[in-house]
Order: structure tokens, then C-alpha cells, then sequence
């Protein structure tokens, strides 16, 4: 087959590379072969040419014919090269974002649903092994941790919780999956999120928090307190007390 595609490559689909990355080109969604689709339970590891012929954009539905190379990934090299784990930091906070848009329909008609605001990853960094970012939803505003290797995600339970440490302290998460981005774990900040009038202030407001989640208290500052079930949001935005 002589499959041709658009874009920024026009060839045939055998001159692919087993790690080149595609790009939507109606959505900008990625397809990582190092990640897979596990909402099309396409497997980690497996190349864009190896793709089933239905298969087609997990977040526009798009067809592959849409996709154009996007860079020729890091199979091979490892993710212990700095530019191959910030490249894959990068692929998983888009595949979380997309798995979140897909949802967006569904909670349209709930009453917790404020127009005013889209899915969005504010602040995504590397913490070890774990991807960090706060995503913005119209339902929702959470700290989300996951694992860089999808592979190596902690076999935890749905809803079951655990405490997160970081450079500001000890927050308690909760364990979820979702098609698409498989297990990770969110830090409660706002829900419902009727207090943003825009996606500006949401933006200001999660990019705050990523930056407080790693800021260290200062050594004379007193004991922080028991946090809650859900964390303190002015503790972690402000570093106060709430």
C-alpha cells in the first residue's frame, strides 16, 4: 500500500519510521508510538504505519489520511536524554488534554458545567518520573500527576487515595484513569469552577498553583496544618492558611 498523507511528508507510509510521531492536521492531536491509543486499545510501542485501517483521530475522528509528521520520535535513544523526556512530557499532557475535550459533551448539561471555560494543561513539568501539570476543565480545576512511562503507573484502585509529596508539602490525591492517557492521580482545587468569568483568570489562577506546588515554605514559617480531603486551595496558591 502507498498510502499518502499530508502535510510536511507526502510519501509513502513504509518510509515511516517506527518512532515518527503524526500530528492531526485538523486537531493538532499527536499520535506517539510510544505511548499508543489505549481508548482504541492500540498498544504502546506500536508505529503510526502498523495502525489498523479504521483507525482515526481519538479526538476529532479525523481519518489517518489527516496526519502529517510531526518529528521522528525517540525510539531508540531512551528517555533518560533530557530533550526525549521533555518531548514525551509534552505528548502526555496533549494526550490528557484531548481524553478531557472528548469528555466535554457529556458534562455540558450538567449543572457544575461553566461555559465560560475548555480544557486546558497550564504549567506541565517533569518531577522525576512523573509528569505534573494543573488542567483547567468548564467542571473541574485539579493538579494531575502521571506517570512519564504509561507503563509504570501505580497499580492503585480507582478512587482510592494516597499522599503526594512536593517542595511545598504533602497533599492527598485520588486515583483515576481515562482512555487515552490510562492511570493518574489529580489533587483537588476547585469544583465547580463558577468563580473564573474567563479562561484568562483560570489560566493565571492554575499557572499560580503549578508554580506554588514546588516552591519550598520558607524555614521559619510554622507547621503547616492537616490538609483536608481536598487541599487547601489558598494554601497552595497563596502559601497561607485558608
Amino acid at each position: 500500500m502507498n498510502e499518502r498523507f499530508e502535510g510536511t511528508w507526502l510519501g509513502g507510509q513504509d518510509k515511516l519510521g517506527d518512532a515518527t510521531r503524526m500530528e492531526c492536521g485538523i486537531c493538532w492531536a499527536v499520535y506517539d508510538p510510544a505511548l499508543g491509543d489505549p481508548g482504541s486499545k492500540i498498544a504502546a510501542g506500536t508505529p503510526f504505519s502498523a495502525l489498523p485501517e479504521h483507525w482515526h483521530c481519538p479526538s476529532c475522528d479525523a481519518p489517518r489520511e489527516r496526519f502529517m509528521v510531526l518529528d521522528t520520535g525517540s525510539a531508540g535513544r531512551g528517555v533518560r536524554k533530557s530533550e526525549d523526556a521533555d518531548a514525551l512530557m509534552g505528548a502526555r499532557v496533549l494526550a490528557l488534554e484531548n481524553a478531557f475535550r472528548q469528555r466535554n459533551s457529556r458534562m455540558r448539561e450538567l449543572p457544575v458545567y461553566n461555559g465560560l471555560l475548555r480544557v486546558e494543561a497550564v504549567g506541565g513539568r517533569l518531577d522525576g518520573d512523573r509528569v505534573v501539570c494543573v488542567l483547567i476543565s468548564p467542571w473541574f480545576m485539579n493538579v494531575m500527576v502521571l506517570p512519564l512511562d504509561p507503563g509504570r503507573a501505580p497499580a492503585l484502585a480507582e478512587g482510592s487515595k494516597r499522599t503526594l509529596r512536593f517542595p511545598s508539602g504533602d497533599y492527598e490525591a485520588i486515583a483515576g484513569r481515562i482512555d487515552g492517557v490510562g492511570r493518574f492521580e489529580s489533587i483537588s482545587l476547585f469544583s465547580p469552577v463558577f468563580e473564573f468569568a474567563d479562561q484568562a483568570v483560570a489560566r493565571a489562577t492554575a499557572a499560580a498553583a503549578a508554580q506554588g506546588l514546588f516552591e519550598a515554605p520558607a524555614r521559619d514559617a510554622p507547621p503547616a496544618p492537616a490538609l483536608p480531603a481536598a487541599i487547601s486551595r489558598r494554601e497552595l496558591l497563596f502559601g497561607g492558611p485558608a
